[in-house]
């Protein structure tokens, strides 16, 4: 399946390549992020800078305190304990209404998947895990429910 070509701003870029650092581990949890030296290394000014980081703290990946900056964000066993609950109900529900739904093709592309997971690199599970996942569940048609699941998915990545 062909996905149409998305047209993201300059914070939304940033957001991608600080969120990907994060998952990948290259930031650790409670690791501050320095704005001057992330703003140098990828050629962008502050600003964008700024808005990429209120918008992974708006998805639980950094926090940001007054007059301190921006961490990323910790996530305690008892929070992942309660995502993977979350998960867990969400992705029973999700299956249960896209199951109907489902037609030979989407057999086909998890079939896809799988072969394209026999010796990948682990560095990018996590995005082929989601691809799995999202085929599973894409027929639903509950693209709120999608999008909630896809940031419980990224959330407990980085420590898979």
């Amino acid at each position: 399946m062909n996905r149409p070509i998305e047209r993201r701003t300059m914070a939304a870029e940033v957001a991608g390549i600080l969120r990907q650092r994060i998952l990948a581990g290259e930031l650790k949890a409670g690791q501050p992020i320095r704005q001057e030296q992330i703003a140098q290394e990828l050629g962008v000014s502050r600003i964008p800078l700024r808005e990429a980081l209120k918008q992974l703290e708006a998805e639980g990946f950094v926090t940001i305190a007054p007059h301190k900056g921006a961490v990323v964000a910790k996530l305690s066993p008892e929070e992942a304990e309660e995502l993977f609950a979350l998960r867990f109900r969400l992705e029973s529900w999700l299956l249960g209404e896209a199951i109907p739904h489902m037609r030979e093709a989407d057999f086909a592309q998890l079939d896809a998947i799988i072969d394209e997971s026999r010796g990948l690199d682990l560095s990018h599970w996590g995005e082929l895990n989601w691809r799995f996942h999202e085929t599973l569940y894409r027929r639903a048609e509950r693209p709120l429910s999608l999008k909630f699941l896809k940031r419980i998915h990224d959330s407990l990545d980085r420590y898979l």
